[in-house]
C-alpha cells in the first residue's frame, strides 16, 4: 500500500461500532468492548497491543513501514478523517478485509481509529451520514456529538424537528434540539418530569424498538407536554447500549403519517450510533473521573504534610471541582477550644460567599446534625427523602446533598458538603469521592491545627518574652501600657485591646488598640459598673462569650460581640484592668485567659514599680534638695561657731589674765570665799578656752594640714598604753595590752593621732566600772594592706539604735544613770573621726548595752 491509496474523507460502509485510541506508533490506549465480537480480543486485553499484533503474520511488517507514512499524512493535513485499508485477523482466525478510518486528536499525540466492514450498497446513505457522526466521536464532547446526530438525522428523515433526550442519574434531560421545538430552554440541562411521566417513554424504555404515531390527534398514546407546538406525526427511537436505557431520540412534524418505517430504521440507526457515542464518552470520562479522583487523592496526600490551613482548604476545593459538580460546596472547620465552626470556601450555584464563624450551640443546622449525631447526610431529592430538620439554604430550595464529617479517629474536625438545587445531582461516584477525600482532609486539617496551635503559642511566649524584657527595661507607667496593648493587639489578632487603671473611686482607659478615637474620651466606669467596674471591684476574670446574651451589657463599641476583662492585682490589691475584646461571639478561650494573666501579672508589677520608681526619684530630688539646703546651713553654722569661737578666744585670754592677776591679789587682798570662787571661774575658763581650741582646730583637720612621719603603730599603742596607766591609775581599770604581731608601719600625723587615742581610751576608762579591763592593742587586717587599732572595754555599752550617731559632732548619747557618753559638748569622737579619715582611715563601733564597747580604726601600711 502506498501514500495514494490513502483517500481523505473518504465514504466507506460500516455497520461495527470498533473505536481505538492509539499514538503515532500504533500501541493501543484504549478500545470498546465491541472489539470481542469482531476481532476476538477484550477490551483490556487490546489496551497496550500494537494494531500490528492484529494483522496477520506476513502483513505486519509492510504495514508497519506503510502505517508510518500514512500517520505522517494524517498529522500534515489536519484534524481530517483519512482512511486506512488493511488486513486484520477475526477471532476465528480468518483474515477481514477493514478500513481503518483515522483522524487525529486535537491537542494529544494519539489518534482515533474506526474499524469499519463492508456493508451492502443499500445503507450506503445511511452510511453517509453515520460517518460524519462517528468522525465527531474523536472529539469526546457528547454535546458536540448529539448535535451532529440531529443534524444528520433531520436531513435525511424528513421532520420539522427533533431533540435528543439523555438519561442522568434516572432523570431525562433534553440536551439537544433542532427545528421549532424550543419549548424549554433546551441547552440549560433542564430535567423534565412531564416527559419522564409520557406513556411514549415508558413504551420506548420497555420495548426498545423504535415507536411512530401517524396522529397524534387522535393516538391515546400521545399525550401534550407543556407548551409545545401543534406536532401531528411523530416517531421516537430509544438511545440503548447493551441493554441499557441511555436515553431518547424523538423527531416530529405537523403533517400527519409523515413517517416510514424505513425512517424508524434509519433512526434507529442514528440512536444506534448515539448510545454507543454516549456510552464511550461516558466510560472516557468515568477513567479521566478515576485518573482525576486518583489525583486528586493524591494531592489530598502530598496536602496532608502542608501545614499551611487555608492551602490545605483551597487544594481540596480545586480538586474536588475537577472530578465533580461543587457550584454549591463548603467546608466546615470546627475549633474544639472556641466551639465554632469555620465555614469556608463556600460557593452557592458558583458564586463565592464570605466566610462565616458561628458557635456551635447557633449550629442548629444540617451541620450541627452531622456534629452531634457524627453521621454522614445524604439527601438524593427532597421530595423523596427526608431532611431530619429544616435546611438552611442560601438562594432557592436545596434539592439534593451531601454532608460528611471529617473525623480523626473518634475527634471531630469539621465537615465538607455539596449541594445542588436538582434532585438526584450526586451519584455513588460522587459520594465515593467525598468519602475518600474525607479521611486524608481531615488529617490535613488536624496537622495544619496543630501546626497553627503550636506556631501560636509559640509566637505567644516569643511575644511574651520580648514584652517581659522590654516593659522591665521601661519606667514610663504611660510607655508600658502602650506597649502593653499593642503587643495583646499582635498576640490575639482581636479587634481591640485596653488597659485601665483605677483611680479613686473609677476605673479609666489609659491605653488601648483597635479603639476608636471617639471612644477613648467616654472609657471610664464606676467601681463595680460594666464589665471593666466590675473586674475592678471583684478582682475576677470575666469573659463575656455573646454580649448580645447580656442584657444590661454596657457597649463602647456597637461591633463588641465578645469580651475578655482580668484585673491588675499588686500586693493582693487590684490597681487596674486589662482587656481584649472580638467582633465575634465566644472568640477567646482558656488559652486566651491563661495568656492575658500572664501579661496582667507582669504588666501589675511592671506599672507599680514604674510608679514607685517615679514617687523615688520625685522623692530624692526633694531629698538632695533638702540635703543641699542642710549642707549649706551645717556650712553656714561651722563658719558661726569658728567665727563665734574665733571671737571668743581674745576676751577669754584677757579673763584668764584677770583671773592671774586677782589670785596672785596684785588687785588687793582676797577674802577665802573669794579665792574659792575665783578657782570656779579658772577652772570654767579653762574649759571654755580648751572648748573654743577644739573648734578652731576642727576646721584645720584636713590631709594637706597634717605633719606625716613614718611610725609603727605598736610602738605608739603602747606608749599610750603606759601613760593611761600612769594617768588613771585611780580609776581601779586593768589595761591589757596584746601580744605584737610584727611591726605596722604607717604615715601619721603623731600629735593628732595621740589626742585620738587619748580620746578613745579617756571614753573607755570613763565608762568602765572599777577592775573593769580595758584592751588596747593593735594588728593587720585580713588582706594585710592596714593596720588595725583597737579598744576596747567593758563598760556599760551603747543602745544599738544610737550606734550611727555616735560619731556625729555636738551629739551626746545619755546613759541610763543619766550621764553623758563624753564630757563637753559632745565633739571629741566627732574629731576623732575626723583626724582619722585626714589619715585615709576609717573607724567603727561595736556595743552591747551592758557588755561594753568595741572601738577600732584602720590606717594604710606603708607598701601595703
Amino acid at each position: 500500500m502506498t501514500a495514494s491509496k490513502f483517500v481523505s474523507n473518504g465514504v466507506y460502509p460500516t455497520s461495527t461500532a470498533v473505536v481505538l485510541l492509539v499514538d503515532v506508533s500504533g500501541i493501543i490506549h484504549f478500545a470498546t468492548e465491541d472489539i470481542d465480537q469482531l476481532l476476538g480480543v477484550s477490551g483490556a486485553e487490546a489496551i497496550g497491543k500494537s494494531l500490528f499484533d492484529l494483522m496477520p503474520p506476513e502483513k505486519q511488517a509492510p504495514s508497519h513501514h506503510e502505517w508510518s507514512t500514512f500517520v505522517q499524512h494524517v498529522l500534515a493535513e489536519g484534524p481530517h478523517a483519512h482512511n486506512f485499508q488493511t488486513i486484520l485477523v477475526e477471532g476465528a482466525g480468518k483474515p477481514l478485509s477493514v478500513r481503518l478510518r483515522v483522524t487525529p486528536v486535537p491537542n494529544r499525540d494519539e489518534l482515533l481509529v474506526q474499524i469499519e466492514t463492508e456493508t451492502s450498497n443499500i445503507e450506503r446513505a445511511q452510511t453517509l451520514a453515520l460517518q460524519k457522526v462517528i468522525s465527531a466521536i474523536t472529539t469526546l464532547d457528547i454535546r458536540e456529538i448529539l448535535d451532529l446526530i440531529l443534524d444528520q438525522a433531520t436531513y435525511f428523515i424528513p421532520s420539522d424537528g427533533a431533540v435528543i433526550v439523555v438519561e442522568v442519574n434516572d432523570d431525562l434531560h433534553l440536551v439537544s434540539e433542532r427545528g421549532y421545538f424550543e419549548w424549554k430552554d433546551i441547552h440549560s440541562t433542564y430535567p423534565s418530569a412531564e416527559i419522564m411521566r409520557a406513556e411514549t417513554t415508558r413504551i420506548l424504555r420497555e420495548t426498545r424498538r423504535p415507536l411512530i404515531i401517524d396522529d397524534c390527534q387522535n393516538d391515546p398514546r400521545w399525550q401534550v407536554l407543556g407548551a409545545e407546538p401543534s406536532i401531528a406525526s411523530w416517531l421516537g427511537v430509544p438511545l440503548v447500549f447493551r441493554d441499557t436505557f441511555l436515553g431518547m431520540l424523538h423527531l416530529y412534524s405537523s403533517t400527519a403519517h409523515s413517517f416510514s418505517q424505513n425512517d424508524a430504521n434509519l433512526a434507529m440507526s442514528f440512536a444506534e450510533e448515539a448510545a454507543v457515542a454516549i456510552h464511550n464518552t461516558r466510560l472516557y470520562e468515568e477513567a479521566q473521573t478515576r485518573a482525576q479522583m486518583l489525583e486528586t487523592l493524591n494531592d489530598l496526600g502530598v496536602a496532608v504534610s502542608r501545614l499551611d490551613l487555608h492551602g490545605v482548604l483551597e487544594v481540596a476545593y480545586q480538586k474536588l471541582s475537577q472530578v465533580m459538580d461543587t457550584r454549591s460546596f463548603y467546608i466546615g472547620v470546627y475549633n474544639p477550644e472556641t466551639r465554632q465552626f469555620w465555614l469556608t470556601q463556600t460557593y452557592d450555584d458558583g458564586q463565592r460567599i464570605d466566610d462565616l464563624v458561628t458557635p456551635i450551640e447557633e449550629e442548629t443546622g444540617l451541620v450541627g446534625w452531622v456534629f452531634h449525631n457524627r453521621k454522614p447526610l445524604i439527601i438524593h431529592d427532597d421530595n423523596q427523602d427526608l431532611y431530619p430538620i429544616p435546611p438552611i439554604t442560601y438562594g432557592g430550595d436545596t434539592r439534593s446533598l451531601v454532608i460528611l464529617p471529617l473525623m480523626v479517629q473518634d475527634e471531630f474536625v469539621g465537615v465538607i458538603s455539596v449541594q445542588s438545587y436538582i434532585p438526584n445531582r450526586f451519584n455513588e461516584q460522587d459520594i465515593a469521592v467525598l468519602q475518600s477525600v474525607a479521611s486524608p482532609l481531615a488529617i490535613a486539617i488536624r496537622n495544619a491545627q496543630l501546626y497553627e496551635n503550636a506556631q501560636r503559642r509559640l509566637a505567644e511566649v516569643s511575644a511574651l518574652h520580648e514584652l517581659a524584657r522590654t516593659v522591665t527595661s521601661t519606667n514610663s507607667t504611660e510607655s508600658i501600657s502602650q506597649m502593653v496593648v499593642n503587643s495583646l493587639h499582635t498576640i490575639f489578632q482581636c479587634q481591640a485591646s485596653a488597659l485601665l487603671l483605677v483611680e479613686g473611686d473609677e476605673v479609666i482607659l489609659k491605653a488601648s488598640s483597635g479603639v476608636a478615637p471617639e471612644y477613648i474620651p467616654l472609657a471610664r466606669w464606676k467601681i463595680g459598673e460594666g464589665v471593666a467596674g466590675k473586674v475592678a471591684a471583684t478582682g475576677q476574670t470575666m469573659y463575656i462569650q455573646d454580649t448580645q446574651a447580656v442584657p444590661d451589657f454596657m457597649y463602647l463599641e456597637p461591633t463588641l460581640r465578645s469580651m475578655l476583662a482580668v484585673p491588675l492585682n499588686f500586693n493582693d490589691q487590684v490597681i487596674g484592668v486589662l482587656s481584649i475584646d472580638s467582633d465575634t461571639p465566644h472568640a477567646f478561650t482558656a488559652d486566651h485567659e491563661r495568656v492575658l494573666n500572664i501579661v496582667a501579672a507582669q504588666v501589675a508589677a511592671a506599672i507599680e514599680n514604674a510608679r514607685l520608681l517615679h514617687e523615688t526619684r520625685q522623692r530624692t530630688v526633694e531629698l538632695e534638695d533638702a540635703y543641699r539646703r542642710l549642707q549649706s546651713l551645717n556650712e553656714f553654722r561651722e563658719e558661726l561657731v569658728h567665727n563665734i569661737s574665733h571671737d571668743l578666744r581674745s576676751p577669754m585670754t584677757f579673763v584668764k589674765g584677770y583671773i592671774e592677776l586677782m589670785r596672785e591679789q596684785m588687785l588687793g587682798p582676797l577674802t577665802e570665799e573669794q579665792v574659792n570662787a575665783l578657782e570656779v571661774i579658772d577652772r570654767k575658763s579653762d574649759a571654755m578656752l580648751r572648748l573654743i581650741n577644739e573648734i578652731l582646730k576642727m576646721k584645720d583637720i584636713r590631709p594637706d594640714t597634717l605633719e606625716f612621719v613614718e611610725a609603727d603603730l605598736g610602738d605608739i599603742v603602747q606608749q599610750h598604753i603606759e601613760q593611761a596607766r600612769m594617768s588613771y591609775v585611780d580609776s581601779g581599770v586593768i589595761f591589757e595590752p596584746a601580744p605584737r604581731q610584727g611591726p605596722l608601719m604607717v604615715r601619721v600625723d603623731l600629735d593628732k593621732m595621740d589626742r585620738v587615742l587619748e580620746n578613745l581610751v579617756a571614753n573607755a576608762v570613763k565608762f568602765s566600772k572599777a577592775g573593769g579591763h580595758v584592751r588596747i592593742y593593735c594588728e593587720p587586717s585580713e588582706d594585710r594592706r592596714h593596720g588595725r587599732v583597737i579598744v576596747q572595754d567593758e563598760g556599760i555599752g551603747i543602745p544599738s539604735d544610737k550606734l550611727n550617731y555616735v560619731f556625729k559632732r555636738f551629739f551626746q548619747i545619755d546613759t541610763p544613770d543619766g550621764t553623758s557618753l563624753e564630757s563637753g559638748i559632745g565633739i571629741g569622737l566627732s574629731i576623732v573621726k575626723q583626724i582619722v579619715e585626714a589619715h585615709d582611715g576609717k573607724i567603727e563601733v561595736e556595743s552591747e548595752v551592758g557588755k561594753g564597747s568595741k572601738f577600732w580604726f584602720t590606717l594604710p601600711l606603708r607598701g601595703g
